[in-house]
């Protein structure tokens, strides 16, 4: 999530007055051949075309390796060159960006209960912004490498690509070189984000460094700045994209519900259990006594908690690691085997207490469909039963724990009508496998053209083996390099998720110490309601979503809609400000 706009003129821009003006006359500016190739005239399903420029398609960034990252880029619905530029990154690790954020959260449409016809969503993102969704790393959804191993992957290479591909669509359109540009993100983009944020820092200290003559990479910025600095610059050589040219205009980074340190994550979780009544007084205080939370990932089944896939440093990381148990004797080893054993026993229990219930979206239901038949729903039954694939337990939900769209049968929303707000639809990571399985969808997508690839797109790739190491380990030195850098910083928390809950949230960023520039205090949304709560520290702002899940904009998309709002244009200087909240009202009206 991210973006901005005329930050230092007094020129308004309208974002939202165009959200109405379906079949509106799209702008036509100057593109690159490369851009003007991957261009989407239209979409199959769509209720009255599109009102706003869309690209799609891919970039290379191991040219060698044969890996490259696809995309969608959706230009805001009015006066895109003055509208800030925003990434969206899906968690997981290994959920697509496409399934979650564009078709099912934040994108300008939502599949139909078909999942062949689309219904417009009014909280379209690029409304405000110009948003890319980007499906990363390589061999989740319809990106690729010709290398098997890429699928060995952690964080260092993650936020390596990523950023690569941010140059490379920088120079497919190159007018946005000099726009504001925010990242954003949920789940375990808690670590996708930060980490491409502070990629990007140290890319761009380079680059400054090679405009002064310096040589390049002749300081880090501090501690494992170095060796990060030094992959970086690597797989940028690699890619051939000469890191003294690669300036990205960073302007902050927007996450929500983000998996940030296991050991607050995961106790704040169980507490929000317990406070939840979602399980009993003897499994909560039997979990507490003999789980270390710091080596466990998201709470979970205990089989599969306990056993995440191991080390991939060979593959991903600049220098060898220990594995975490290397150098302990056996009687230590076997105390701890005893323990762990005890923790996933009555991790089962509190889940078998939980019953079927939607874990990201604890009041919402589940989904009655049969989806057995899918790609999708296979894995991530996997997934739920301790299979070896890890990565969507925070990413998207299970078949029958899944978090969704507007209620849109095959009638009447299928023709083009929409409801003011979507209803919840907790079947719609099917409808969206459906649509982007579509022949024509992928044609018309540029995706899956030329390169024909072996699987069938899927929310979350069953393909992906990312590193224990990474997922375990905390970001909060991450942060406290960032909050130095001068970015703007939101953290946001739907607090009726059961994985990654706001108790946990809460106390990540209490612990960073930062002094408090204006206290607790409720946020209205433009109905008028409470839209959550939020605390602006020095460097910081942390802020609640009032009865959203895990995917907050898809739970509560005219409060996320808001919130969004509110982080790329409160700040602004007058008139932008005040342009934003009479939009705002209009919408009511």
């Amino acid at each position: 999530m991210l973006v901005a706009l005329l930050a230092h003129t007094a020129h308004a821009i309208a974002p939202f007055s165009s959200w109405q003006q379906h079949g509106a006359i799209k702008a036509r500016t100057s593109y690159t051949p490369e851009a003007e190739a991957d261009r989407v005239d239209d979409l199959p399903g769509s209720p009255n075309g599109l009102d706003f420029n869309m690209f799609s398609g891919y970039v290379t960034v191991d040219s060698a390796a044969g890996r490259a990252l696809f995309y969608i880029f959706a230009e805001a619905r009015e006066a895109p060159s003055e509208a800030p530029l925003l990434l969206w990154l899906n968690g997981g690790p290994g959920c697509s960006s496409l399934g979650g954020g564009f078709m099912s959260e934040l994108g300008p449409f939502y599949p139909s209960r078909s999942g062949r016809k689309l219904q417009t969503n009014p909280y379209a993102w690029n409304d405000m912004a110009n948003v890319i969704w980007l499906e990363s790393p390589a061999f989740v959804g319809f990106s690729y490498s010709n290398t098997s191993a890429d699928a060995i992957v952690g964080d260092g290479r993650t936020a390596a690509d990523a950023r690569l591909f941010l140059l490379g669509f920088l120079k497919r359109f190159p007018q946005y070189t000099h726009s504001d540009f925010y990242i954003s993100g949920e789940s375990y983009a808690g670590h996708y984000v930060p980490n491409l944020a502070w990629e990007i820092v140290l890319g761009n200290k380079r680059a400054q460094e090679a405009d002064t003559g310096a040589e390049s990479g002749s300081a880090s910025a501090a501690g494992a700045a170095a060796e990060a600095g030094s992959a970086a610059a690597a797989a940028a050589a690699a890619a051939g994209v000469s890191p003294g040219k690669g300036f990205i205009n960073l302007k902050g980074f927007l996450v929500g519900n983000a998996w940030t340190d296991p050991a607050i994550d995961n106790e704040g979780a169980l507490d929000f259990w317990y406070s939840h009544a979602m399980i009993g007084e003897e499994s909560y205080r039997a979990l507490k006594q003999n789980c270390d939370f710091s080596v466990i990932g998201p709470l979970m089944r205990g089989s599969q908690a306990l056993t995440m896939p191991g080390t991939h440093t060979k593959h991903d990381q600049p220098q060898q690691q220990q594995p975490p148990l290397a150098g302990k004797g056996m009687d230590e080893l076997s105390r701890k085997d005893d323990k762990d054993a005890t923790c996933a026993k009555w991790l089962d229990i509190a889940m078998a207490e939980q019953g079927n219930i939607n874990i990201y979206e604890i009041y919402a239901d589940v989904c009655s469909k049969d989806n057995s038949g899918s790609f999708s729903a296979g894995s991530r039954q996997q997934q739920q039963q301790g299979g070896k694939y890890y990565g969507a337990l925070l990413g998207h939900a299970s078949p029958l724990e899944t978090v969704g769209g507007p209620d849109s049968g095959d009638g009447g929303a299928d023709d083009g009508a929409q409801p003011r707000r979507p209803r919840y639809d907790p079947c719609v990571d099917g409808e969206v496998e459906t649509y982007l399985n579509l022949p024509e969808v992928q044609a018309a997508l540029h995706a899956n053209q030329t390169r024909k690839l072996p699987w069938r797109w899927s929310d979350c790739s069953g393909m992906v083996s990312y590193s224990r190491e990474d997922l375990l380990s905390s970001m909060l030195p991450t942060y406290k390099n960032l909050l130095g850098t001068g970015l703007k910083v939101w953290v946001f928390s739907g607090d009726v998720d059961g994985i990654v809950p706001v108790l946990g949230s809460r106390r990540w960023v209490a612990s960073l110490g930062l002094p408090t520039l204006k206290p607790w205090r409720p946020w209205h949304s433009s109905s008028g309601q409470v839209g959550g709560w939020r605390v602006d520290y020095q460097n910081l702002t942390f802020a609640t979503v009032r009865n959203a899940g895990h995917m907050v904009p898809y739970v509560q998309p005219e409060r996320a809609y808001y919130l969004l709002g509110r982080f790329l244009f409160e700040d602004k200087p007058e008139p932008t400000a005040s342009r934003w909240q009479r939009n705002q009202r209009q919408r009511q009206q």
